[in-house]
C-alpha cells in the first residue's frame, strides 16, 4: 500500500509545529496530526484488507458491549448455531454452540507504533510522515488479516454435516491438480450441505446460491489458466487410456486464454491469496486446526494445497469494530468518530529529540454459519 501526503502550507506549518522545541506547542500539533492520521489509516485498511471480501462490518460505540441477535441470521430452523470466535488477538478460535439469543462479541485490541527524529518534522518532511503512516497501516493490516482468517479456517476445519456426518472437504480428482471436475464436485457438496431439517429439499434453495467465491493460491490459478490448453475430461473416450483426450469447448478455452486474471469460473468468483499454497501461512494455520476422523480426507501441508469456497450470499462472517472519537473536540459530531485511533506516544523525553504516535483499533470476528464454507485438498 502507498500513502502520499500532498504538500500545502497548512500541512507544512503543522509539521513544523510538531518539531518545535516548545513542548506545549509540539504536543498540541502532534494531537492535531494524530486526529488527522487515524481516519486515513482506517480508509487504507478498508481498501487493502482482503478479508473485507468475506466479512460484513458492524460498528459499535467504544463504551458498549457489541452483540448480534442470532435469530436474525439463522434461516435453517435448527434453533441453535455454531459460532467460531477468538477471545484474544492471535488466540485459538473456539467453537460455541449457542441458542438463538444475543451473542456477545469478545473483542481484542490491535495496535502499532512508530517514531522518528524531530528534525524531520522541523524540515517539513511529509514523505517521512507518509512512510510512518504506511508502516503503521501495514502492521495493523498484517494483524487484522491473520485474526480475520483464523476463525474462517477453524470453522472449515471442524465443520461437520449433521445429516451425513461428513465434513465440508473433498480431495481433488487428480493429486496436485485443480480441474473443472473438482469445482463440479464442490457444487454437489454444497447442495448436500443445504438439505432442509428433514433431509429434503429446502424451501430457500432458489434464494440461496451456496457457493459464490473461491479463495485460491497462485499455483491453483496457474492450473485454472491451463484450462486454455489442457484436456479436462475424467472419463475414458473410448477407454481409460484416452481419458485425457478431450479439451474444453473452443469458446470456453479462449475465455481463459484471453483473461489471464480469470475473474469467474462456473459462475464462481476467483480470488487469489498469496498466503495460501503448499507450506504457506494459511495452509499451515488450517493444518493446525484440522484432524481428520474416519473417512474424512487427509491433508498434508507439505504436499497439498487448499482451495476455500465461501458463500457470500448470506451474512455468515461478521466483524464488529469499535468507533471512538479521534479528538476531544466536538465529540458529538459523527465526523469525529473513526474505527482507528491514532494517539501521541508520550514515552519520549526532550533529550531523545524524538516524537511518535501509536495507532489502535478494537475489533472482533465471528463465523456464524459453517455451511457457508467448503474446501478442496489439491
Amino acid at each position: 500500500m502507498k500513502v502520499k501526503l500532498l504538500a500545502d502550507n497548512e500541512k507544512i506549518e503543522l509539521l513544523k509545529a510538531v518539531g518545535s522545541n516548545n513542548r506545549q506547542e509540539s504536543l498540541a500539533a502532534q494531537e492535531i496530526l494524530a486526529a488527522f492520521v487515524g481516519p486515513i489509516i482506517a480508509d487504507v485498511l478498508q481498501q487493502a484488507a482482503i478479508s473485507e471480501l468475506v466479512y460484513t462490518t458492524h460498528t459499535y460505540n467504544f463504551d458498549q458491549v457489541p452483540s448480534i441477535p442470532l435469530d436474525l441470521f439463522d434461516g435453517v430452523g435448527e434453533n441453535y448455531m455454531r459460532v467460531w470466535s477468538q477471545s484474544i488477538a492471535g488466540g485459538l478460535p473456539s467453537n460455541l454452540v449457542h441458542g438463538l439469543t444475543d451473542f456477545r462479541f469478545t473483542t481484542y485490541r490491535l495496535d502499532s507504533a512508530i517514531s522518528f527524529l524531530k528534525r524531520y518534522a522541523r524540515d517539513a518532511r511529509l514523505d517521512v510522515v507518509a512512510k510512518a503512516m504506511e508502516r503503521m497501516s501495514q502492521e495493523l493490516l498484517l494483524k487484522m488479516e491473520h485474526n480475520a482468517w483464523a476463525p474462517v479456517l477453524m470453522a472449515l476445519a471442524q465443520s461437520v454435516d449433521p445429516v451425513s456426518g461428513e465434513n465440508h472437504l473433498i480431495q481433488s480428482t487428480s493429486a496436485g491438480l485443480f480441474q473443472l471436475d473438482d469445482l463440479n464436485r464442490l457444487w454437489t457438496k454444497v447442495f448436500r450441505l443445504h438439505d432442509s431439517w428433514s433431509g429434503g429439499t429446502p424451501d430457500s434453495l432458489l434464494g440461496r446460491r451456496g457457493l459464490t467465491d473461491v479463495l485460491i493460491s497462485p499455483e491453483i490459478l496457474e492450473d485454472i489458466r491451463a484450462f486454455a490448453y489442457n484436456p479436462m475430461n475424467t472419463r475414458g473416450v473410448p477407454n481409460s487410456d484416452e481419458s485425457t483426450a478431450v479439451a474444453l469447448p473452443d469458446e470456453a478455452r479462449m475465455r481463459f486464454f484471453n483473461q489471464s486474471g480469470v475473474p469467474e469460473l462456473f459462475g464462481v468468483g476467483i480470488h487469489t491469496l498469496h498466503e495460501l499454497g503448499v507450506g504457506r501461512a494459511y495452509n499451515a494455520l488450517f493444518d493446525s486446526f484440522y484432524t481428520p476422523v474416519g473417512p474424512q480426507p487427509v491433508f498434508n501441508v507439505a504436499t497439498q494445497d487448499l482451495v476455500v469456497g465461501v458463500d457470500l450470499s448470506v451474512d455468515a462472517f461478521v466483524r464488529a469494530v469499535a468507533t471512538e472519537p479521534t479528538s476531544d473536540i466536538d465529540v458529538d459530531s459523527p465526523q469525529n468518530y473513526s474505527t482507528v485511533q491514532t494517539l501521541v506516544d508520550d514515552q519520549f523525553v526532550a533529550r531523545q529529540e524524538k516524537i511518535g504516535w501509536y495507532t489502535k483499533l478494537e475489533e472482533g470476528r465471528v463465523v456464524l454459519d459453517h455451511k457457508a464454507l467448503v474446501g478442496v485438498f489439491v
